[in-house]
């Protein structure tokens, strides 16, 4: 008995000491990264404004663009459904929450008040993922799973967004808890607990509200559960009453989404949507191979010397192959036992399920999904609960695979690498399956997400501060040209991390002015701006759509100031943006 209590304390300890390090994870550095233009969206709407709240045509100091962003008391949740219906393409429950939860810390600093609602939605998905495997296998492929999720770099990149991923990703996760509580319930108890199916249902409605993608795992797990219905329809006396649960569960969901299914259905068709690029033959297959490496390990390899690129590349590609082997080892193990095979096919399916509407939205919708990495939450608990499920699974040893080693190394079929040297290199490559290596390695990924060095925001805003500030001493005035309400939004994130970049800094301004079909008449909407009277003045201009070449070599912004194009200042991150350095004229 006191063993058995030992134990259990231990267990729990285990999960709580997992739950404390993903909090730390998610936690660190959470303000370092400047907000983008999709944080920045949310950010505007969360705190009760829309875009029509933005100074347009207009000087606006840097140091100001904080302000435009205050949280405004009094705004309802309607309210702003109301404003996402209008100027956004989003649904409106983590909007909400997250007003709910601005009000509440204001004392925390901008940036982390924003981004620490997402950081707890992150260490509760680590949680019920836990409680899930723990359903499905064991208790220690639970604190497997909810340890791979812990230092997953994928999901320490989402839980440091401003955005509605670990919102869903939580959502899900509870979501499959309660398909694994259905399913044990029909194949193994032979029963149905009105209760759990209306818990699911609820859940998948909830989670409709919150993010669209939702969709796709709720089509998902109605499809698992068919299919798993088909697969021991021989076996169940009552198939027909699981069969009019689930359609009770499915329409409720549907009925509960139907105030918000028109609005959805207009925003399917809105310009915001049709940035995704069009896929070629093959890029929907190794984007999504690339979303299951960079779900386990993400070393620096994008702008880095190429001796750490190479070193990188080699860590991730041996990890990559060694938890296949070990993977694929841990499943056809957990498949030998009858009682786990309904829940093997269950994650299996659900993430098959997903992946193949993704790969329909990419062919046939032309707009290809998975090239956008982030969206791998809508299948990523999935994953999630069944890697960690085969990595928990006893295997052979290195020591007994040692025994066979003639036999069963790869190295064997060569004289040259039946030396010892290889065969210890091949023992080697053997005990680097241990999921203990993998979780070093995630958790090394992980501090290199927090550091900024892996998953760098979008556009690179902090590149494009340090490009705009290389001469300090003379004021600048950055121009964002835009043509839609995203424009307006990614020039605010530039505008932030201008000021988050040089804080000191009082001289420097900012201007939205919407796109004009000539130079000419954008030179005169500069004319009639207030603009500082100072002598010198570095001008950046941002135009997203507009070549290199379609830049005037002058410009006038008043009748005293003239502004001359430095050709050796051309940047394009995203979009193009170019340096005029202006002077007051000499009569």
């Amino acid at each position: 008995m006191k063993n058995q209590r030992f134990l259990d304390n231990y267990h729990y300890f285990t999960l709580g000491a997992i739950l404390l390090l993903a909090f730390l994870l998610r936690w660190h550095n959470l303000d370092l990264k400047p907000l983008w233009l999709d944080e920045i969206i949310t950010a505007l709407f969360a705190s009760g404004q829309n875009y029509e709240n933005i100074p347009r045509e207009t000087v606006l100091p840097i140091q100001e663009i904080p302000n435009l962003f205050t949280w405004q008391r009094g705004v309802s949740c309607p309210q702003i459904a109301a404003n996402l219906a209008q100027y956004s393409t989003h649904p409106p429950l983590f909007f909400c929450l997250l007003y709910g939860w601005l009000g509440w810390w204001q004392s925390l600093t901008w940036v982390i008040q924003l981004r620490s609602l997402s950081v707890l939605f992150g260490v509760a998905g680590v949680f019920v993922i836990y409680f899930v495997n723990r359903l499905a296998f064991s208790r220690g492929s639970g604190l497997m799973a909810a340890l791979l999720m812990a230092v997953s770099p994928f999901a320490v990149y989402l839980s440091q967004e401003a955005r509605h991923y670990t919102l869903p990703m939580l959502l899900i996760s509870l979501s499959l808890w309660g398909l694994i509580q259905i399913q044990t319930d029909i194949f193994q108890a032979h029963r149905h607990r009105l209760g759990i199916w209306i818990v699911w249902s609820t859940i998948n409605a909830i989670s409709l509200y919150v993010h669209y993608f939702c969709l796709l795992a709720v089509i998902a797990e109605i499809t698992t559960i068919l299919l798993c219905l088909w697969w021991h329809r021989k076996q169940l006396e009552n198939l027909y009453h699981s069969y009019f649960y689930l359609f009770a569960s499915s329409l409720i969901t549907c009925l509960s989404f139907l105030p918000w299914l028109f609005i959805m259905w207009q925003h399917s068709y809105r310009a915001e949507t049709q940035w995704i690029g069009a896929p070629n033959l093959l890029s929907p297959f190794y984007n999504t191979l690339l979303g299951w490496v960079l779900m386990v390990i993400a070393f620096p390899v994008e702008n880095q010397h190429l001796a750490v690129t190479i070193c990188s590349t080699v860590v991730v590609l041996l990890t990559v192959v060694a938890m296949g082997i070990r993977g694929k080892m841990g499943y056809v193990k957990l498949w030998q036992q009858p009682v786990k095979q309904i829940f093997l096919v269950t994650l299996s399916s659900c993430i098959c399920c997903v992946l193949l509407q993704l790969f329909a939205l990419s062919y046939f919708r032309g707009k290809d999904i998975t090239s956008i990495l982030r969206y791998n939450f809508i299948y990523y608990p999935y994953f999630c609960a069944l890697l960690g499920a085969c990595l928990h699974t006893q295997v052979k040893s290195p020591q007994d695979l040692q025994k066979k080693y003639p036999k069963s190394s790869f190295f064997a079929n060569l004289p040259i690498f039946a030396t010892p040297l290889f065969r210890q290199a091949d023992i080697t490559f053997i005990s680097f399956q241990h999921p203990f290596i993998f979780v070093c390695l995630g958790l090394i990924s992980s501090l290199f997400v927090t550091n900024n060095l892996v998953f760098h925001k979008p556009f690179y805003p902090e590149q494009v501060a340090r490009n705009l500030t290389q001469e300090i001493a003379i004021p600048l005035t950055m121009v964002m040209v835009y043509s839609n309400e995203q424009d307006i939004a990614l020039g605010l994130s530039f505008a932030l991390a201008l000021q988050q970049h040089q804080p000191t800094l009082t001289t420097n301004n900012s201007i939205f002015l919407p796109q004009q079909p000539d130079w000419q008449t954008f030179a005169h909407k500069l004319k009639i701006l207030p603009f500082n009277s100072s002598q010198r003045l570095n001008l950046w201009i941002f135009a997203p759509g507009r070549r290199r070449r379609e830049y005037p070599p002058q410009l006038l912004i008043d009748t005293k100031t003239s502004c001359s194009i430095d050709i050796q200042q051309h940047y394009r991150i995203g979009i193009p943006y170019q340096l005029y350095r202006c002077a007051t004229m000499i009569k």
